[in-house]
């Protein structure tokens, strides 16, 4: 920054006035001294203090003016810079970390792949006890070939279903964090582009939902879900989620006298009535309270946490568990074919609602539960 106009005595008051004067009135509530004129200080008086402030403040240092300026009127930095003062350095100093497009872009493009290829390893471990559990022969069959399947996708590097689904992407957002080198939504939308074409992965995404119906070709437009969380990282959540279990999504505004009963009758009939669509066994995302889009987006969420996972509050983990106990009775059991592993899980999330309404949401997750994430 060029100062070079303010070399001489008048400019220097001038500039101190400016950058001063709105902050006087609160220095002299907190100094408690008469207010006085800072250009007038500024001629008058040869104080090594006011010097030394008015060569911070050539130079541009703002701060270090402020700070020289205190001195000068008697005061002291601990009074002035304490936290919730005018001049307190919370107000003064942001430390904000830099996160380059670049890096986000790459890292997503990497997440893509990676979450079509590899199946987790809670995923894994979930299927394996559910094959060794798992009552009917047919089911453990299934199971066998699943958990084989899963490790050809990982040895030959191929995904795991044809469908590799439409992308979905968790952000959470450090309030100190600055995305720099671009926009953060396009750099998403780029890495998507980028992960789909050198992953050879299928391109299922469709404009014009409800007419034409054309292929964009490369996977975009991502679906995005921001969070804006203490710290100055960026974690990135590539979820892709196939259409057979995302058509089985389901909405209910349930009365608030159905109460407990009423959410697990709407989630297992749910499940029901999807059958073998979602490709069983599934895992069950359950949004209650909010409103209905906020329900549905815990339902998403909630397939994210570790499979098998229990809320951490006991009584919605209770609920959990009894909703997969039922869920598990109805016999669909792996891809439909009978058994008594319908679903490896049933994760619920909760939030507070209005006092007329009780939201319900359900996101069933299909076998090949798909998600990668990394912090920037």
């Amino acid at each position: 920054m060029n100062h070079k106009g303010h070399q001489d005595g008048g400019s220097f008051v001038t500039f101190v006035s400016f950058v001063v004067g709105p902050f006087w009135f609160q220095l002299g509530r907190v100094r408690d001294t008469p207010l006085k004129s800072v250009a007038d200080s500024a001629v008058e008086t040869e104080n090594k203090w006011l010097n030394a402030a008015l060569a911070e403040a050539h130079h541009g240092e703002i701060k270090g003016f402020l700070r020289l300026f205190v001195r000068y009127v008697g005061g002291t930095e601990k009074a002035i810079f304490s936290p919730g003062c005018p001049f307190s350095s919370d107000r003064w100093e942001v430390e904000v970390r830099e996160i380059r497009c670049k890096d986000i872009t790459e890292t997503v493009a990497r997440l893509c792949i990676e979450a079509n290829y590899y199946l987790g390893d809670d995923v894994l471990q979930a299927l394996r006890q559910a094959r060794d559990a798992e009552a009917s022969p047919v089911g453990r069959q299934v199971l066998d070939q699943i958990l084989e399947n899963a490790d050809v996708a990982r040895e030959e590097e191929m995904p795991l279903c044809q469908d590799t689904g439409l992308t979905v992407v968790f952000l959470e957002v450090g309030q100190d964090a600055h995305v720099i080198g671009g926009d953060l939504y396009q750099a998403i939308q780029e890495g998507v582009r980028r992960g789909y074409q050198e992953g050879y992965l299928r391109k299922s995404v469709v404009d014009r939902p409800f007419s034409a119906r054309v292929n964009t070709r490369v996977n975009t437009p991502a679906v995005i879900h921001t969070q804006i969380v203490p710290g100055d990282r960026l974690k990135i959540t590539v979820a892709p989620k196939g259409g057979g279990s995302e058509n089985m999504s389901a909405l209910a505004m349930l009365k608030p006298a159905d109460g407990r009963q009423g959410v697990m009758d709407f989630v297992v009939e749910t499940v029901r009535k999807a059958g073998a669509n979602p490709c069983p066994p599934t895992i069950v995302g359950v949004g209650v309270g909010g409103t209905a889009e906020m329900a549905m987006w815990l339902a998403k969420r909630s397939l994210l946490r570790e499979v098998g996972q229990p809320n951490p509050d006991p009584e919605v983990a209770a609920l959990e568990r009894d909703i997969l106990e039922q869920v598990n009775r109805l016999g669909i059991g792996p891809q439909g074919l009978g058994g008594s592993t319908t679903s490896l899980a049933v994760h619920v999330e909760t939030y507070p609602c209005h006092i007329a309404s009780l939201p319900v949401a359900v996101n069933i997750q299909c076998h090949s539960a798909r998600h990668k994430e990394a912090v920037l």
